[in-house]
């Protein structure tokens, strides 16, 4: 190729360039990227004269569509034209900003030759067109020699038109005009561009519906194909009721949870802002109607309120599982749109009269109450007085004080009862079975409860009883158990504190046992610190304590048990303690008095009258001589009074104390001898060193239960065992074996031919084979793992 072929080629080249630029390129003004147009961007309008914050209504056009109309009022966003709803805040704060952050990739002006036409760009008419109006900032002005004063700021309407390079607005560069301006601006379509050509008003609505506050509903309405109920507050009380044709107070949470429910409905979608046709959607025969009035204050004279009435409507289900239901919502600033709801949202408005009832019984609070009459017609009643010691009886007085925790409880009891049913207009016949009147501080009117018999028609009728509260003429069905203290006898509110005396203040403690054993407990001049239940360790202390006088003496003296030189002392001072301040578990009828064969207790002081105390160890029934009136004690009390107290232990010696055991058992005797070590051995006999070791455990320092009436003698015994200590010394143990009511009970007899009882887990180491020798176990495989296999020499 020479060089006049290669000019003439560069011109074609530059020729063509041209043509294409000006016939095809220069009519879609829009560069294949943003690369292209090498201009900064610029805002479309100023942000001196585009406060975001001070922005108070948009509006967006569109063809063929009615006006949507986006106001701010009362610090939040609602769309006012076509129709009245709320919007969430960040939705159009976001389209707000995106308006205002729009930038201009480059222009075109539409009156140029090679210019697109506006309708090309879709600007004629626009796609959208889009009103925003904002504030400036107030300014400071003087005005005739007055003080500075700040007037408020002038409202700037801002105006875009909206086009895009298609219909469908899903190219990456639009158009945009600005008010009245010839200009075209070409942006690259953000948020904000598509925002404006594809959302709707919907996109914008808040999901909850702006219920009334709970605090300032005053009426609640519930319409349903089974009836209406209406229930109204009190200007007075605050109360809430039922009115005609249902009565009876209503529950202040229900109805709360009614209104919260309002404010807390879930709209899943919006189906229509102009429900022209009701019967589409059900809303002609609607399933539930819910109608709350509130009065709110007024914003600018809080002593005046303004009537608001809230009305949602359910029509019929979307669909056949009835997961959604078509419903509308309408009060003073909403207006009535169609939108689909959850079922549950429904639900929670399907309420009868019984539903929102309260079925509280009692309102008196405990700490309230002043006074207490009962009355029965089956039993005496009773009249309480609260004191500022406490309850007391009132007149006519039953000869006893009552229990002022257990007083409290009979209103803590019935203000916990609740309905499970009720009767609407009852008027039962006859007098009630019992009236309970709770006196409050301050009224003079009580709040009464009359108690009848439940009607035939309640469930478990016999079971159950109808209380009528104050003047309502709606019964509530209540449990009979509920009610236990109503009907509980006087008695069960008395002091139960039976005995106070001070441990200290006692010089004698009696105790008589059912088989007429008689045990006699004293204080010693010893000083409580001196002795042990070991007499030698007592005799020491006491010879020591007497050497430092009786004014040295600190506090009463050491009980001591008449005839014994040791006894369980620890034990005996825990009953003491148990008794001397003794608090019946319940007082009981008359003909529930304790048995012969109880347990008489006397605890004799210094001053005043001695206390006996009758307890029947197999019923826990007691009685104190100067109380007529039996009572039940705690097992605690009746352990106590019921245990052993003479000394238990019977053979007083320590394991590597013990030199030698011989066991006779049948014809076969068995010496067991300890070598110096501790080791033990049993002759040339191959025994179980783990039962000999045990037997020589149990068997030193060997407590029994109790001590039993003698025996006749057992020829031979079961087993017998001679414990020699290291001393010399020998106690002789024999295991007896009984029939009868004794039958295998671990009784041994002692030396001195003494009898006792002692613990089972004793029995089986003393009757333990002491030639079983213990079971071998095979050695344990992990679970999961092949038995080890020994290893083999080659040829082995």
């Amino acid at each position: 190729m020479n060089f006049k072929t290669t000019i003439a080629l560069l011109v074609l080249l530059v020729f063509v360039g041209v043509y294409l630029y000006i016939f095809e390129f220069k009519g879609d003004p829009i560069p294949d990227s943003p690369e292209e147009d090498n201009r900064p961007g610029q805002a479309l309008v100023p942000s001196s004269k585009f406060d975001v914050s001070e922005t108070t209504q948009v509006t967006i056009k569109k063809a063929g569509e009615d006006d949507a109309v986006f106001r701010k009022q009362d610090d939040r966003w609602w769309q006012v034209e076509p129709v009245r709803f709320p919007l969430t805040d960040s939705s159009v704060m976001q389209l707000i900003v995106g308006l205002a952050d729009l930038r201009s990739s480059s222009t075109i002006d539409p009156s140029e030759d090679d210019a697109p036409s506006l309708s090309r760009m879709n600007l004629d008419p626009p796609q959208a067109t889009v009103v925003v109006k904002t504030k400036t900032k107030p300014v400071k002005s003087d005005d005739d020699n007055d003080d500075e004063k700040e007037e408020e700021g002038e409202t700037i309407e801002h105006v875009y038109h909206f086009g895009s390079a298609d219909s469908a607005a899903s190219s990456d560069w639009g158009y945009v005009r600005v008010g009245d301006e010839p200009i075209v601006h070409v942006i690259k379509t953000g948020q904000a561009h598509r925002a404006v050509l594809t959302q709707t008003a919907n996109d914008y609505r808040s999901r909850r519906v702006p219920g009334p506050d709970t605090a300032t509903v005053s009426k609640v309405v519930l319409q349903q194909p089974t009836g209406t109920v209406t229930a109204m507050k009190s200007d007075e009380s605050s109360d809430w009721s039922l009115t005609v044709p249902h009565a009876g107070r209503v529950d202040r949470a229900r109805i709360a949870a009614l209104v919260e429910g309002l404010s807390s409905l879930t709209v899943q979608q919006f189906t229509t802002d102009k429900p022209d046709e009701p019967a589409l959607y059900g809303l002609d025969q609607p399933s539930v109607v819910v109608t709350v009035v509130s009065h709110v204050p007024v914003k600018d004279d809080a002593s005046r309120t303004d009537r608001v009435t809230h009305t949602l409507t359910v029509g019929r289900p979307t669909n056949i599982e009835e997961t959604t239901w078509y419903a509308t919502y309408a009060s003073d600033r909403v207006s009535p749109i169609v939108f689909e709801i959850p079922a549950p949202n429904r639900s929670r408005f399907l309420a009868s009269a019984d539903d929102l009832r309260d079925p509280r019984l009692v309102l008196t609070k405990t700490k309230e109450a002043r006074r207490i009459d009962v009355e029965r017609t089956d039993a005496p009643g009773m009249q309480l007085v609260r004191e500022a010691s406490g309850w007391r009886f009132d007149d006519p007085k039953p000869g006893y004080e009552p229990e002022s925790l257990r007083v409290s409880k009979i209103i803590d009891n019935l203000r916990v009862v609740r309905a499970a049913a009720y009767a609407a207009d009852v008027k039962p016949e006859g007098q009630p079975v019992a009236t309970v009147r709770l006196y409050v501080t301050g009224d003079d009117e009580p709040e009464t409860l009359q108690i009848f018999p439940a009607p035939e028609s309640a469930a478990q009728a016999s079971k159950r009883r109808l209380v009528l509260r104050n003047k309502e003429t709606t019964g509530y069905i209540v449990d009979f158990e509920s009610l236990a203290d109503v009907f509980a006898p006087r008695r069960t509110f008395r002091d139960l504190l039976v005995a106070d005396v001070k441990p200290d203040d006692l010089t004698r403690v009696t105790l008589r046992r059912p088989d007429g054993t008689t045990w006699t407990f004293e204080r010693s001049n010893e000083s409580p610190e001196a002795g042990s239940a070991n007499k030698a360790d007592q005799s020491n202390d006491a010879n020591n304590n007497s050497k430092k006088g009786d004014d040295e003496t600190k506090g009463p003296g050491r009980w001591v048990m008449v005839g014994h030189d040791v006894f369980e002392h620890d034990m005996f001072v825990e009953m003491v303690d148990a008794v001397s301040y003794l608090r019946a578990v319940k007082w009981l009828a008359d003909d529930e008095k304790p048995g012969e064969q109880s347990i008489e207790l006397t605890l004799e002081s210094a001053e005043g009258s001695p206390v006996v105390l009758r307890i029947d160890p197999q019923t826990a029934r007691a009685m104190r001589g100067s109380v007529a009136m039996p009572f039940q004690v705690s097992q605690m009390v009746v352990r106590a009074v019921n245990d052993e107290y003479r000394y238990r232990t019977i053979v007083p010696v320590k394991a590597d104390q013990i030199a030698q055991v011989v066991v006779k058992r049948g014809d076969k005797t068995w010496t067991i001898k300890a070598d110096d070590k501790g080791a033990l051995s049993a002759d040339d006999l191959k025994l179980n060193a783990l039962a000999m070791r045990r037997l020589f455990s149990e068997l030193a320092g060997l407590r029994v239960e109790r001590f039993i009436q003698p025996l006749p003698g057992v020829d031979p015994p079961a087993i017998s065992f001679d414990i020699t200590d290291n001393s010399g010394k020998t106690y002789g143990v024999s295991l007896l074996g009984l029939a009868g009511e004794l039958r295998g009970k671990g009784v041994v007899r002692g030396e001195n031919g003494r009898t006792f009882v002692i613990p089972d887990a004793v029995v089986q180491a003393l009757e333990a084979d002491l030639t079983q020798a213990p079971p071998v176990t095979p050695p344990q495989v992990p679970s999961g793992l092949p038995p080890r296999v020994p290893l083999r020499r080659p040829g082995g």
